[in-house]
Parts: C-alpha cells; structure tokens; sequence
C-alpha cells in the first residue's frame, strides 16, 4: 500500500529551484508559499552524496508547481510526513522548543493588551506558522506575565525588526518539543477524541460518497486528538446524522487548514481524565414529512408542500407494489432526482390495498413483490452501503381490514427478501381500526415481526388551511393495544387535493427514524 507523502509547509516561505537563499535568486526560480500549505509527494531528500543542500529539503511534487515537479524549501520551514506522522525533521534534530501560533494574533514587546501598543511595539502572526526558539518563560520572579509567554526566537533570520524577544498571548500560541506540547501544561480536565476504528474525517456529516475528495481525510485507529469543543448535535439537539463534530484544540492537528471536522459516532469517542463522556440523552424532535399518490417529478411540486406543511418535507410517502407495474401511485426511478437534490428521504408504502384480508399465501406474494419492487428500484448494493436497514409499511385502509394470516405471511416475505439488505415490516393503518389492530397483534402473539406503527388521525382534511401542529400521542394511537412502536402520525389528509402530512413520534430518536427512510441515489 503506498502511503501518503506530504510536505507540509510551517511558515511563510518560497518553494525554490535551487538551494539558494532566496535574496540570490531570480523571481522566476522562486515560487510563494504560506504557512500551512500541503503538497502531496513523491520524494524528498536532505541531502545527496556530496553533503547537505545548503540546508534545505529536496522534493519531488506528486503535482507540478509552475510546470516543475522538483523544488528545494528552506528546512525550518516545512516538514514532510508520511502517512500523518512526521519523518523530516527526524526527532532526533528536534531539540528545541518550537512556538506553534494557533489563531490569528500579534506578537508583542510587552504582555499587555494589542490595542495599548503603537504599531512599533506589536507584529502580526497567523494560525499555521511556526518558530523555533532559543529560550521560552511563562513567569518570572513576580509571577506570570499576565497569561502571555516570553520567547526568545532561535534564528537570526526570524527576528522581527531586529529584535530576538517578543511575548504572545497563551490562548493563541503554544509551544513543543520534540512533537510534545510543553506549554500550556496539558489540562488533566481536557476533552480528547480517541479514534476506536480507521476511519474519516469529514467537513460535513454526510455519507462518505456524498462528498468531494478534499471534504474527507483518512485517519488510523488509536489516533488521540486534543479538544478545543465537541459537540453531539445541534442547537436544537438533533443529532448530525450520526457523528460528533470537534474541534482541535492545536493547530499541528488542523487538516487543510480547518480545525473543525466530523467524524462518524461509532468509530470514535470523547474521553476526559480517561473516562468516556457519553452523548446526551437525545432531546425530542419531531420531523416532518408529505406522501402523495402523485408521482414526485415537478419541483413545484416539493415547493408547495412545504408551503403548507411550514417546512420543507424530510421524509415523503409513496407506494410499491411490483417492479414490472407503472401505474397509478407507483414509485418510479425517475422521482430519485428531485428527492435526492432536495435531500428528502422516500417512505416505502407496499400497496395492495384490497387484498389484506385475504390468507397467509396472498401475504407471502404480496410482501415478496413489494419488497422486491423496493430493492430493485434503489439497489441492493446501495442500500446496503446507506446503512441496510429501512422501512417498509403495509398500507391497511378502514375500507379493507387487515387478517392475521395475511400480516404473518407479508411480514415474512418482507423480512426474507434479502440477505444483505434487512427491511423492517411496518404498518400505517387509521385510529379507529381496531379489527386491524387485533389482527396485528394476534399475528405479533403467534412470531411475525412489526417494527413500527403509523396512525391516520386526521385533525384537518381536504382543506389548503393547516396549522403546525405538535404530535399527539392520544390521537397517534392504535384502536386497541399493539406491542409496536406509533413511529409516524398522519393528521392531515387530502390538503389541496394532493398531500398527506405526516409528524414522527419524538418519543424516538428523529436521526434513527430518518436514517431508515431512503435517501435515493443522485
């Protein structure tokens, strides 16, 4: 497996042709670089058999910088590290302190505050570059200098104006040794990320494929990370679709210059003092969503729903029935577009409205149509990497009650489908059914399977007038008891001619819910 090279810039320098100071080279050999730009690499070199270059590193560029894959930087200002550890400089050169700069600050004459200081007396750093030191103090006989460091810089060429000792403020600089942080003291109370499993770093919290290439990077296993924050979800408490958003506390962590990134729940975790912190109770959201009979193909479409249901769907309802029908209500692959561009999830309704009071054998070909219709039409390879566990309801209508023997045999065709995609048999019936609900839980009695329940309850109904309206659980319930979960209330029905709307139970984790629903491919 080749590893990843890179050469990792510390302070603002030039990439250079010949390894030379840059004072004695033609503008056209020199080629700027700031502090903290990355260069993927092929090879680097500090030297040949006739001795070092002139203190400088040799690289050759994985891509060509001005037409030129080979450069030569100035050693105290770059670094090369494959696979995220560092091999150049080796630690055994590294025997000075090296103030790191964190945020955006000034190095200052006297540790007072910036706007107190002429100009002669302040210089401004940014986040990235680097300075190795001769000497470093945080207090003296009197005690600190008021939470800044004093530093006395290592090389001649790094003195500003001249000068050799300077202060910065403690909260935006820190300095290492030997890639060990020697001040700050570490902070025993600090929160750390501790990687449980190779895995991503990611800009956003989404699937993997659904980013570019430089919105994720690889991390290994046993990695730990200094925390400036964490968090488990939102302002509002809904959780980021699975993964914990950090912040580094150092700037020698950051990725691509940015300090703040996702990475998947169950590959890692938050500790403090060695103690794992668990994520918070999760706060009850509800979501929600629209299904229709009306294939989903019009923008105009999503638009006005979200007009009248107050926000735009997270989750719509449509009907599967077989792979080879096309008719009326039928879900086609045509409505993934528009789904997956306004990231709104499919809820899988099989609909064979009129024969669920039939037997066991009608159950058995009825789930296995439509669930086959379902793993046709997204694909089970799909599926299976967006999580390969998802809903799927059985439509129950007042006007054609559900039997026991038809549910057992539908809930095991459903759960047999696939081997490598597990869909859960659900079913949405009205409030008022209770021969549905007896039937349903007389099947549950004798082995099938319901993983959730949605309730039609309609408080308005063939009206464009609705209101936000809470969930309520008196309303979302079953006309008599069901050992299954009221996962979806649907309390408006026929709006405008043309929707349903739908609340999800925020007894239940929204994320959990939502992340059982289909995202269709783009």
């Amino acid at each position: 497996m080749v590893s990843q090279r890179i050469l990792r810039i510390t302070k603002d320098t030039f990439l250079k042709l010949r390894p030379e100071q840059s004072s004695q080279l033609p503008p056209s050999d020199l080629y700027a670089v700031k502090a903290h730009t990355t260069y993927e690499i092929q090879a680097y070199a500090d030297r040949d058999a006739t001795g070092t270059f002139n203190d400088h590193i040799k690289v050759t560029l994985e891509n060509p910088v001005q037409g030129n894959s080979v450069w030569y930087v100035y050693k105290l200002h770059a670094q090369v590290e494959y696979d995220g550890d560092i091999v150049y400089p080796p630690e055994a050169e590294i025997s000075y302190p090296i103030l790191h700069i964190n945020a955006a600050t000034f190095f200052k004459r006297r540790p007072v505050q910036a706007s107190s200081l002429p100009d002669a007396e302040k210089y401004a750093v940014n986040p990235g570059q680097s300075f190795p030191l001769q000497s470093y103090a945080y207090r003296d006989a009197s005690g600190t200098f008021a939470n800044h460091i004093k530093f006395a810089l290592r090389y001649q060429e790094d003195f500003i104006r001249g000068l050799s000792t300077w202060y910065a403020y403690d909260r935006h600089a820190y300095v290492e040794l030997n890639g060990r942080v020697i001040y700050p003291p570490a902070d025993p109370n600090g929160y750390v990320l501790r990687i449980k499993t190779n895995t991503l770093f990611k800009r956003r919290p989404l699937q993997a494929d659904e980013l570019a290439a430089d919105e994720v990077s690889p991390v290994a296993a046993g990695n730990i990370f200094p925390l400036l924050a964490y968090a488990y979800g939102d302002s509002s408490g809904q959780s980021f679709n699975g993964h914990l958003k950090v912040t580094f506390k150092y700037v020698k962590n950051y990725i691509n210059g940015a300090n703040t990134w996702y990475v998947y729940g169950g590959h890692a975790q938050i500790e403090q003092a060695g103690k794992v912190v668990p994520p918070p109770p999760p706060v009850k959201v509800s979501v929600k969503g629209a299904d229709s009979i009306s294939r989903v193909t019009s923008s105009s479409f999503i638009t006005q729903a979200t007009t009248l249901l107050g926000s735009k769907p997270a989750y719509w309802g449509r009907y599967f029935s077989d792979l080879s029908y096309t008719g009326t209500g039928e879900y086609l692959t045509q409505e993934h577009r528009l789904f997956r561009a306004n990231n709104i999830r499919v809820l899988p309704v099989g609909r064979d409205t009129t024969r669920v009071s039939l037997g066991q054998a009608e159950g058995r070909q009825d789930g296995a149509q439509q669930a086959a219709d379902v793993l046709g039409k997204f694909g089970e390879s799909y599926l299976q990497s967006q999580g390969g566990e998802f809903y799927l309801f059985l439509d129950v209508e007042l006007t054609d009650p559900l039997s026991s023997s038809y549910y057992i045999g539908w809930s095991q065709a459903v759960r047999a489908a696939s081997s490598r995609v597990r869909l859960l048999p659900c079913v949405y019936l009205n409030a008022s059914d209770a021969t549905t609900s007896r039937a349903l839980a007389n099947a549950m009695s004798a082995g099938a399977v319901c993983s959730g329940l949605w309730i039609a309850y309609y408080v308005f109904y063939n009206t464009s007038a609705i209101v936000s309206t809470p969930f309520d659980g008196s309303r979302a319930s079953p006309a008599t008891s069901v050992p299954a979960p009221v996962l979806f209330w649907q309390y408006a029905g026929d709006i405008a001619g043309a929707y349903d709307f739908n609340i999800s139970n925020p007894a239940i984790d929204a994320q959990t819910i939502l992340r059982r629903l289909i995202l269709p491919p783009g």
